[in-house]
């Protein structure tokens, strides 16, 4: 059964410098915790990511031990290597989206394969971003450079987000996900039990799967262990977006991330926000849910699954808060930090937005009386549900199929939003069709009867 959507929450986020011009966003705090089996920490990583403005991608692995452990500064990676091994593939994608100076964002993802050298095999290994006594104030990223090698912005760390892995489709602004089992996320009160190894200061409720790379093995998640150097049976894929700068000089070309490795024996999953947008993505889960026999399947904010009319997942529960930056008691930002005016929506009389609920829409529809102004309303809104106060586009809706009907002028958005009636002039199933100067709403149904 689908868990009933909570009262709302109001919480102002601090708004991005990428990102002033975006109004404040309402969130809603994470469902309460479903019971767990308990998870094991098995090892803390730092991931440095390198050439992502430069185009010449690059990432290395370091394992975190804690100090004075008798290795000295110059162990190698094989010989602290008894637990997980992680080692970039070589494999990695750059992605703009959007302006400099409208939210753009840049998406990146590294693919890993994982060696299991613990002495036991491991259920469900996922790794969690963390927040560690070197990483920048409530964030789990350590360092941040531009392609001179100085310094970045340290407020930029606030706003790089995980993400599922995407591409773009052939019209350069629809997300796609290529493969499922990437990100997963849990409730703060999930992960409130796991013992911090030493030097770790604060556990983010959002991590990576580790999949086996042998499709023959995809059935499951148990990561054997090995004592052969050169088997790697395992893959995860680390993806994030951060914010575009206002200059090539400014922007991020290094970024270092803390993770810490988990054991737990609960197979559970989730459907990325990118997903959740790529119906092909959402097929794919589906099918890779009921091949691992998951139990429960984690939605965020705008899935639509959480339409009545579509069939749930396994176990499904709704989580629209993910905390990516500050504490569980004082979160600084979440999962849905905004980016650039890629999306126009459309919302029926009687709907309005909602930043958790399906398609970021609440309320049902008006139902529309011949002769009688229907108002249609846009929204300049981007991939995480925002809306974007300060675009400037010129809107217009039409007719695809339906009713003979006439429609007001095409219309300039204010603070990102726009109405424009129409009126009907006999009844059936009218589909509508919105329009801006760059990008094309999703078609829109409504019964005049």
């Amino acid at each position: 059964m689908r868990p009933p959507l909570r009262p709302w929450a109001v919480a102002a986020l601090l708004a991005s410098a990428a990102c002033v011009d975006d109004a404040a966003r309402t969130t809603l705090p994470p469902d309460t915790p479903a019971p767990r089996q308990p998870i094991t920490p098995v090892g803390v990583y730092e991931i440095t990511l390198t050439g992502l403005a430069t185009g010449q991608p690059r990432s290395t692995v370091t394992p975190v031990r804690p100090a004075f452990d008798g290795r000295g500064p110059a162990a190698t990676l094989s010989q602290v290597g008894s637990g997980l091994v992680l080692e970039n593939t070589g494999n990695a994608s750059l992605l703009n989206d959007g302006s400099r100076t409208g939210g753009g964002q840049r998406y990146i993802a590294f693919h890993y394969r994982v060696r299991n050298s613990t002495g036991a095999t491991l259920s469900n290994p996922t790794l969690l971003l963390v927040s560690r006594t070197n990483t920048i104030g409530g964030t789990f990223v350590s360092s941040l450079l531009k392609t001179d090698g100085t310094p970045a912005d340290s407020s930029i760390a606030q706003y790089v987000a995980p993400t599922g892995y995407v591409t773009f489709a052939s019209d350069g602004v629809t997300l796609l996900a290529p493969f499922p089992d990437v990100l997963q996320v849990y409730a703060d009160g999930e992960i409130a039990g796991i013992a911090p190894p030493t030097g770790v200061t604060g556990i983010f409720p959002v991590g990576y799967v580790v999949r086996h790379r042998d499709p023959a093995a995809a059935a499951s998640r148990q990561l054997p262990s090995t004592t052969d150097v050169n088997q790697f049976d395992g893959e995860f894929t680390l993806a994030l977006r951060l914010p575009r700068q206002a200059t090539a000089a400014q922007d991020v070309n290094a970024v270092t991330v803390q993770i810490l490795a988990i054991d737990d024996s609960n197979t559970w999953m989730t459907e990325s926000i990118e997903e959740g947008q790529d119906t092909a993505a959402v097929r794919r889960l589906r099918e890779r849910a009921a091949l691992l026999n998951a139990t429960v399947v984690t939605v965020l904010a705008g899935s639509s699954v959480q339409d009545p009319e579509i069939d749930d997942y396994p176990g499904q529960r709704l989580i629209c808060s993910v905390r990516i930056a500050g504490t569980a008691s004082s979160p600084t930002n979440y999962i849905t930090t905004p980016a650039a005016y890629t999306r126009l929506a459309l919302y029926l009389s009687g709907e309005s937005v909602n930043p958790c609920g399906a398609y970021f829409r609440a309320g049902t529809a008006n139902t529309p009386s011949v002769g009688s102004p229907y108002p249609v309303t846009f929204k300049a809104t981007d991939h995480y549900g925002n809306v974007k106060t300060a675009e400037v586009d010129t809107v217009a809706l039409s007719r695809v199929s339906g009713p003979s009907a006439t429609f007001g002028s095409s219309a300039a958005l204010v603070s990102g939003s726009a109405t424009i009636n129409v009126t009907y002039g006999g009844s059936g199933l009218s589909v509508l069709n919105g329009t801006g100067r760059r990008l094309r709403a999703a078609r829109r149904g409504v019964y005049v009867p």
